[in-house]
């Protein structure tokens, strides 16, 4: 664009100055319109003949059956999911599936009423509905789409298998999770990649769906991420219930919360419905002929309540199944719909002072307010090493009951040993730091008892590890 030396070389080697593009934005235009220095216009305009002046035309593009443009991209590769899986292919020359009609037929391997299928039957129901509705039936039964759960054909925990073949999709979960998870994708390739055609007989559309198979398993077993909700100043319950589902549909399995009792209060009164001041009319001065009729107050109509999130993996979807937190405060309720989404909801105590009691009594707080049973513990970089394993050992000798796993984040390398000396119940899980600046998955597990496990944690939680979800697309890093 404004090499002087380069467009010398070109011109002196046979490079032909005379050409006009053909279309686009700059169609008609010559190279010396489009030089950005005068220098470089002067070395175009003198090597430029006054008469002979030749167009570009790029040569027709080969003729496509109808067949082939109807169904668009589906055929031109491997179809794009987010998170990419492992392993992403089409079948040439297999049959493709082809959906008619308002509705799909979802065959389940199982009992219709099996938990392990809800979250799955659920995410399929919200991200495809505005397409099709969703039909429960079992696998005897006619169908399109099946479900079943097989630990042997997958690989590993929360894997899945994807296989669209002979005119039915068949998902194949290693567990619920993997399941859901497998689901998800399906539900993308019907929203993004299913093509739609209508032949001339039929008088509903057909969607078709390339034949293909997909292969995915998580590279970790905890992908973790890290919001902030402490203090007056926590996000509202809407921010951060859009956060969870968002990271759900990433992959995402635990969730650490940063908490305190001044963030659960807020979120709490947020959530409650404002109670209205009731307002005394004043009594209507009657006389004694007075006819005048008593005023009636209309009842102001009430809106209908919001669905509780938004679809796992896209936005504009409404989810209208019960909310697995209606009732609950606004801790409880957020713990309950990552539960449903299959992400463990992890609050964790902030440990700035070596002040024993406060952490304890925060500790039990947040336990009892979140419902939950894994409990994560940050000690700040400014506390030293004995003093934050005193602390580590008193929350890890005065547990609650519901806690099966205590998380350390930032604790000295001798905390582990104490805190299970001191722990009789809950398993001790270590995470360490990565280097400065590293926001986006530097955290790593480090060994958790009786299981070794890798983990990915994205941000931090104090302004040395700056949190990844708001500066940084940190999903890449999670599968």
């Amino acid at each position: 664009a404004g090499h002087v030396d380069c467009v010398s070389i070109l011109l002196r080697g046979g490079a032909d100055a005379s050409l006009r593009i053909s279309d686009g934005p700059d169609a008609g235009k010559l190279p010396a319109d489009l030089a950005k220095n005068d220098a470089l216009q002067k070395t175009l305009a003198v090597s430029t003949p006054a008469k002979e002046v030749k167009t570009i035309t790029p040569p027709p593009s080969p003729k496509r059956s109808v067949d082939v443009e109807d169904q668009g991209a589906a055929r031109c590769r491997a179809p794009l999911v987010w998170p990419p899986p492992r392993r992403c292919r089409l079948l040439r020359g297999a049959p493709e599936l082809e959906f008619r009609g308002a509705e799909i037929s979802v065959g389940v391997h199982s009992s219709i009423d099996d938990a392990r299928f809800d979250a799955a039957l659920r995410t399929l129901r919200v991200e495809v509905g505005a397409r099709f509705g969703v039909k429960v039936v079992t696998a005897n039964e006619e169908h399109s789409v099946s479900l079943r759960v097989c630990a042997k054909t997958t690989g590993g925990p929360e894997g899945y298998r994807v296989l669209v073949r002979d005119g039915v999709a068949a998902v194949v979960g290693h567990d619920a999770a993997g399941l859901k998870h497998g689901a998800s994708t399906l539900a993308q390739l019907l929203r993004f990649h299913a093509s739609c055609g209508k032949d001339e007989d039929d008088a509903l559309p057909a969607f078709r769906l390339p034949a293909l198979a997909v292969d995915d398993g998580p590279d970790a077993l905890v992908r973790a991420a890290c919001l902030d909700c402490r203090g007056a100043a926590a996000p509202r319950n809407a921010q951060i219930d859009d956060d969870a589902r968002r990271l759900a549909s990433w992959r995402c399995n635990a969730l650490f919360i940063l908490a305190d009792d001044a963030g659960c209060d807020q979120l709490d009164r947020e959530a409650r419905p404002r109670q209205e001041e009731e307002e005394v009319a004043e009594p209507v001065q009657r006389g004694w002929f007075s006819r005048a009729p008593v005023p009636v107050q209309e009842e102001a109509d009430e809106d209908p309540p919001l669905p509780w999130h938004s679809c796992d993996g896209g936005d504009g979807y409404v989810d209208c199944d019960p909310d697995p937190g209606m009732g609950l405060d606004a801790c409880a309720a957020l713990s309950a719909r990552c539960r449903a989404r299959h992400v463990a909801c992890i609050p964790t105590v902030c440990v700035y002072t070596d002040n024993v009691d406060e952490a304890v009594a925060c500790a039990k707080s947040l336990t009892e307010r979140y419902r939950a049973t894994q409990l994560g513990v940050r000690v700040s970089s400014s506390l030293s090493a004995s003093k934050a394993t005193k602390v580590c050992e008193a929350l890890s000798s005065n547990l609650p009951a519901a806690v099966e796993t205590l998380w350390l984040w930032g604790a000295p390398s001798n905390a582990e040993a104490a805190c299970s000396r001191a722990s009789k119940r809950a398993s001790i899980a270590v995470i360490l730091d990565g280097p400065p600046g590293d926001g986006t998955g530097g955290a790593k597990l480090a060994r958790r008892r009786a299981t070794a496990a890798d983990a990915l944690i994205c941000g931090g939680a104090d302004a040395v590890y700056a949190t990844a979800l708001r500066q940084g697309a940190g999903g890449a890093s999670f599968l």
